[in-house]
């Protein structure tokens, strides 16, 4: 450019020569060295147009002097239209082609929606584009919406297995080039997502490229990222120019408390079960949303729970919650000789063919008693004359004690002994002994029990302050309010501490029998707590170098004080006895009688000097 040049520009106005000037020292909007990623491929049709703009290419120019007629200012503003047309052919979110499983996921307005399948399903993919729709405020059925989700100023959770799979998986889907693939249309010469399945795509493979971020660069506001290890692309904070948050979490470290969010994802496997929980509350206030996206062997009791949750809902038009299936085979964007490929390696491993291959939900693998049904196992009452259990039953009352939680089952068996009926529960939180006693007290009014069975290693544990036994407190708490008088054996009977044992003893209960019924049934509606641990109660799972591998020994972290309740009840194997026949109701003389002997006998009893002064406790029913 040259003076001489700008004088002869007679329709040049000074305002537009001062910013030709200031150009020069102004940097533009968009850099002229862009990413591949932004500006135009070598070859392109627009990377012509572009030299041709700058007087650099080799295609047909336009006059000399009209080129010598543009100002400098004016050439790096094509630039930056060039590159802005660029981008605006390239994004992601409008290039994205959903595969039918994929657009169920889409269109549901569910607020919890469980996407699970098999390997290379695509449902991580599809969950991070919910997720870049989300907030970016895109959402073609959330954003916006008076029930949906706000466009900005939201905050998200996103839930990774370690730092590791943060890094390496969920930050790249979401910031890095290549979520997707695209490539130009052989007819309109327009950006579409690539379709491998096609002939005519696949003969131009080597065309395809890998797509822009799901989140631009520019959608990131400046300083808006907080690393926590920048060189691993694991971050803790980002937030996007439109005032929405994303937050990232490991599920091995502590859940987020305090803050409140308008939606969560999950991806994978979490290893701490109190994620989902604490995740749950933080979603309250905001009516948040929430995604997860998992391989059916992995999840956890909380994934299994879900699932659950979803199923009864599944004949419902409105659900709150959803799961959507992902397979392999529903997948055409993998290889089909690669897909056959990985089929041959798990085909000897039928469970893990299971979930890897054929996306099976293998929640029940996991569970300590997957054969449990509530429709083949639960028992009505109504089946019974009054719906009340017959007075000629024998009961046994069976105690798992604990200060947090304390569960009492309560077993009946009939004369003919062809089943055992558990017909109620006791589950009562923050517990003392005083506490419980009282709630068995008003449970076994009007009945009559043989015996009364305890958790052996938690009974001899010795309290703090008086050293007595939590066994002696539990039965002294009972002999205060006369319950012992209902019982034929009045001392407590310790469960087997033998888990192998007594797990195997509750398999034989579930099991059908010669008349297609299993042995143990349980009250319908009157256990819910038991109903729910059959549910999350699984076996532990050891990390091998191959992957998980499962034992054998349930998961001491898992719920499990009813699922104790009732493995000491089948390693004792009760048998029928008949009850004692009721007793005529004692008159006020008798009662007042009994009352005076047991406060002398609790005035009698003086200091107490540690475990050498309990009473001596039988554990035999002679």
């Amino acid at each position: 450019m040259n003076r001489k040049t700008n004088r002869q520009r007679k329709d040049l106005q000074p305002s537009d020569v001062s910013r030709a000037q200031k150009a020069k020292h102004v940097a533009p909007a968009v850099p002229i060295d862009l990413p591949d990623f932004v500006m135009p491929l070598k070859g392109t049709p627009e990377y012509e147009q572009l030299l041709v703009w700058q007087g650099k290419g080799s295609a047909e120019f336009p006059e000399e002097e009209s080129r010598e007629e543009l100002h400098e200012y004016q050439i790096r503003q094509l630039e930056e239209v060039i590159a802005e047309l660029w981008r605006r052919e390239r994004v992601t979110l409008d290039l994205f082609e959903p595969l039918p499983s994929q657009q169920e996921l889409f269109d549901s307005t569910a607020k919890e929606i469980l996407a699970f399948g098999s390997n290379r399903g695509a449902k991580t993919t599809a969950c991070m584009v919910q997720l870049a729709m989300i907030v970016q405020g895109r959402h073609p059925r959330l954003s916006g919406m008076p029930w949906g989700i706000r466009k900005n100023g939201g905050r998200c959770a996103v839930v990774g297995y370690d730092l590791g799979h943060i890094g390496r998986v969920l930050y790249p889907k979401l910031f890095r080039p290549g979520a997707i693939k695209i490539i130009r249309d052989e007819v309109t010469g327009k950006w579409r997502s690539y379709r491998p399945w096609l002939p005519s795509d696949k003969a131009r493979e080597g065309e395809a490229e890998e797509a822009p971020p799901l989140i631009p660069p520019e959608m990131i506001a400046p300083g808006g990222i907080a690393w926590l290890v920048r060189k691993l692309n694991i971050p803790k904070r980002i937030k996007l120019v439109n005032g929405w948050e994303i937050y990232f979490f490991s599920s091995e470290g502590e859940p987020p408390q305090g803050d409140d969010y308008d939606l969560a994802v999950f991806d994978e496997e979490m290893q701490r079960p109190d994620f989902y929980t604490e995740i749950s509350v933080r979603l309250l206030t905001r009516k948040g949303f929430f995604l997860w996206g998992a391989t059916g062997h992995v999840g956890g009791d909380a994934l299994v729970k879900l699932a659950d949750r979803a199923q009864q809902q599944v004949n419902d038009p409105s659900p709150r919650v959803k799961a959507i299936f992902f397979g392999m085979d529903m997948n055409p964007h993998l290889d089909p000789e690669e897909r056959a490929l990985l089929k041959d390696k798990f085909a000897n491993d039928p469970d893990a063919y299971r979930a890897r291959i054929e996306g099976v939900l293998m929640g029940n693998t996991f569970r300590v008693y997957p054969e449990f049904s509530i429709k083949v196992h639960g028992f009505d009452l109504k089946d019974l004359k009054e719906s009340v259990v017959p007075e000629d039953w024998a009961r046994w009352m069976i105690l798992d004690p604990g200060r947090q939680k304390c569960a009492t089952a309560f077993m009946a068996m009939p004369p003919d002994e062809h089943m055992i009926l558990q017909e109620g529960e006791l589950y009562i939180t923050e517990c003392t002994a005083r506490k419980w006693a009282s709630a068995v007290e008003i449970a076994t009014r009007g009945k009559f029990f043989e015996a009364a069975i305890i958790d052996g290693q938690a009974a001899r544990v010795h309290e703090m302050t008086s050293g007595i036994t939590r066994e002696q407190l539990y039965w002294e708490a009972l002999d205060e309010l006369g319950v012992w008088d209902r019982f034929r054996h009045k001392r407590f009977i310790y469960g087997s501490t033998d888990i192998e044992s007594r797990v195997e003893s509750v398999h034989d209960w579930l099991a059908p029998g010669e008349e297609g019924t299993p042995y143990y049934r349980i009250a319908i509606g009157r256990c819910p707590n038991t109903e729910r641990e059959f549910v999350a109660y699984v076996n532990t799972r050891v990390k091998t170098p191959s992957g998980a591998r499962l034992t054998d020994k349930p998961n001491a972290k898992s719920p499990n004080d009813c699922m104790n309740c009732l493995e000491y009840a089948a390693a004792f194997r009760p048998q029928y006895r008949r009850p004692r026949k009721k007793e005529r109701a004692k008159s006020n003389a008798v009662l007042f009688m009994e009352a005076k002997r047991k406060r002398e006998r609790q005035d009698s009893r003086g200091v107490n000097f540690g475990p050498a002064s309990v009473p001596a406790t039988s554990h035999s029913l002679s």
